[in-house]
Order: structure tokens, then C-alpha cells, then sequence
């Protein structure tokens, strides 16, 4: 691919990255000097072009009717989803009142409590959060307009209806034994009536959905369930002992995505450029994933099991050239089917 053209993606999806607010693609051309039209057009087949889309995670307001309405295309907005900001602390405004209820319902001392104090700042809470709905003032106590004020939710994610979670998050601190009405994709009987020891809740910000991580009592086998396709969450008085041989960093640690596809054992080599083998060291180290080893050229090599391996191609992606794909052969020719579309694409400009 030529460099100009590597340089201006680059600076396209930074930009919209630091302004989960969304731009459009005028908007980006008065900041980054190009013409609007080029930008709109990266934009249209990153979004568009199947084997791209899902590298790119990209949407716009645009519901098909802006030009019959008269509206110009250069106007519409665009969103990466799951845009990280700095810092990489994305919480949602409910979900951020959630979390200083739990911190105020089990404190805790050193960095939590300082967590506590600047997030109860920001949401200007100078008091305990009520556990309860308030009437007058909104869904914890301050209205929702107000928060919304308060707290800047950066990201650029949204979230998803979960109509469950207050339920699953007071069964998953109990600990107790829930029954759900799930629908399992996988299996024959669409909709199952499941029991599950409920161990932890996983937000995903590249999809706005969250998760529960669970040990279903038939079989004792971990699974991830997706909470969108919960239609009923009943509790059942049980209580347990949270498993002594589950951690759920360490159960997330290889999770690139929050599917239950199989893993994929790959290999992959990283090269000495642009500070690419650091901020491998710090993903692996954040992640507690073991696997990965220096080589005497001076390269890093990684191999082991990986879960939600588009996920992963997607992190890969974003080193360029100073990454090499040795295995499996279909994550290699995936790689360089994408690195093949953006060359052609900028000779073509």
C-alpha cells in the first residue's frame, strides 16, 4: 500500500478514536487537510467491504435516507465503536453509578477507595448511593440529564438494553444459583432453561454488550453468556461457594473476543519497530497471558491459544508490517487478503 495513503487511514481512525462524539467526513477534512470526498470514500468501503468491516468497526447516522432527504453525504457522522480513550477507563453513566454503589456497599481500602472518591466527584455524589430507585430525582438519585452532565461517558459505545443485570450483578456478589431461560444458538432446543453458578460480568466495549461468566451445573463446564439472548432470569435462594480454581482474569486472559467459538492455537512474530515489541509486552503483561518469548534476532515470538480470533487479527492489524502471521494458514491468508485490498486500494488513488 502507498505510505500516503497508509498515513491517512491512519490519521482517520485516530481522529474519529479521539472523538467518540462521531465526526463527519467534512468535519475530518477540515482537520486533517484532505479532501472530504477521499475521507468519505475510505470511510464508506472500511464500513462496507466485508472482509474490512470487521477490522474496522465503523457505523455512521446515516439510516439510507440522507440523500432523498436532501441531506449531503459529507455530513453524516461517523463512529468507531469501542473507540478506546485515554485513559482507557470507558464506563457508561449507569454503569459508573453502579460501580460506586459497590464500592460504597464494600469499601475498600488504597487505590479503590481513591476510585471511590474521584468518581463520586465526578458524579457529584457527596454521600452513599441509594440502592433504591428515586422517584423525584431519577434512577439513583440525581436526575438522568444531570449525570449526564456530570460524567462525560467517552468511548463512543452503546450500550444495549440488559433489562437482567441489576438481578445477575446481585446474584454474582451473593454468591447464588440462577436459573435462566437462554437462547443458545448451538444447540437444537433454541430456548433452555439453564442453572448456572453466575462468577463474573464482562462489559465488551467493541460491542456495547455485556456478558456473564458462568458454571452451568449439568456438566460444570464454563460458558459465556451472551445477555442479550436472556429472556428470564429467576432466582433460586441456593447459595455456593465461588470454585477455588476459577479466576476470571485468567479465564479472560486469552479472550480477545467474548464469543464461545473454540480456541485457535496461532503463532506469530512480532518485529523490533516502532515500539511495537513493548506494547506487545504491556498487552500480554495487562492480560497475564503466558506464551509469548524473545528470539535472538531480536524478535518476539507468540504461540498458544487464542479466543475470539477476529478480535485478535483485528489487534494484529494495527502493527502493520512489524507483525508476521505464521500460523494457522487461514488467519495468514486472511491478513494478507486485507493488506492486498488496502495496496490495490491505494495505487488506485
Amino acid at each position: 500500500m502507498h505510505e500516503d495513503t497508509l498515513v491517512r487511514l491512519n490519521k482517520l481512525l485516530t481522529l474519529l478514536g479521539n472523538h467518540p462524539e462521531g465526526l463527519s467526513a467534512r468535519e475530518a477534512a477540515r482537520l486533517t487537510g484532505y479532501p472530504a470526498g477521499v475521507l468519505l470514500d475510505d470511510l464508506n468501503r472500511m464500513a462496507e467491504t466485508v472482509e474490512l468491516a470487521g477490522y474496522y468497526p465503523l457505523y455512521s447516522d446515516d439510516d439510507g435516507a440522507a440523500m432523498s432527504s436532501g441531506h449531503d453525504e459529507l455530513d453524516v457522522r461517523w463512529y468507531l465503536s469501542g473507540a478506546e480513550p485515554f485513559p482507557p477507563f470507558n464506563l457508561h453513566v449507569s454503569e459508573a453509578v453502579a460501580l460506586l454503589w459497590l464500592l460504597d456497599h464494600f469499601p475498600h481500602a488504597g487505590r479503590l477507595k481513591e476510585l471511590r472518591e474521584k468518581l463520586g466527584g465526578l458524579l457529584g455524589f457527596n454521600g452513599r448511593v441509594a440502592a433504591t430507585p428515586s422517584r423525584k430525582s431519577g434512577k439513583y438519585g440525581v436526575p438522568p440529564a444531570e449525570l449526564k452532565k456530570l460524567l462525560a461517558a467517552r468511548g463512543g459505545t452503546v450500550q444495549h438494553r440488559t433489562p437482567h443485570l441489576d438481578l445477575l450483578r446481585e446474584a454474582v456478589l451473593r454468591p447464588e444459583v440462577v436459573c435462566m431461560t437462554y437462547y443458545a444458538r448451538s444447540d437444537d432446543a433454541l430456548w433452555q432453561d439453564i442453572d448456572v453458578y453466575p462468577l463474573g460480568l464482562v462489559y465488551f466495549t467493541e460491542t456495547g454488550i455485556w456478558y456473564l461468566v458462568g458454571r452451568r451445573l449439568l456438566h460444570g463446564e464454563n460458558m459465556v453468556f451472551h445477555l442479550g439472548r436472556v429472556k428470564k432470569v429467576s432466582q433460586t435462594g441456593k447459595k455456593f461457594t465461588y470454585p477455588e480454581d476459577f479466576s476470571l482474569r485468567h479465564y479472560l486472559a486469552p479472550r480477545w473476543g467474548m464469543d464461545m467459538s473454540p480456541p485457535v492455537r496461532v503463532k506469530v512474530r512480532f518485529y523490533d519497530e516502532a515500539g511495537v515489541l513493548e506494547k506487545v509486552r504491556s498487552e500480554f503483561a495487562r492480560r497475564g497471558l503466558a506464551g509469548l518469548r524473545a528470539e535472538p534476532g531480536g524478535t518476539l515470538l507468540f504461540e498458544g491459544e487464542v479466543y475470539g480470533y477476529l478480535y485478535f487479527s483485528r489487534w494484529l492489524l494495527g502493527f502493520g508490517s512489524s507483525v508476521e502471521v505464521l500460523a494457522p494458514e487461514e488467519l495468514r491468508r486472511r491478513m494478507i487478503a486485507v493488506a492486498r485490498h488496502w495496496y490495490a486500494y491505494g495505487r488506485k488513488r
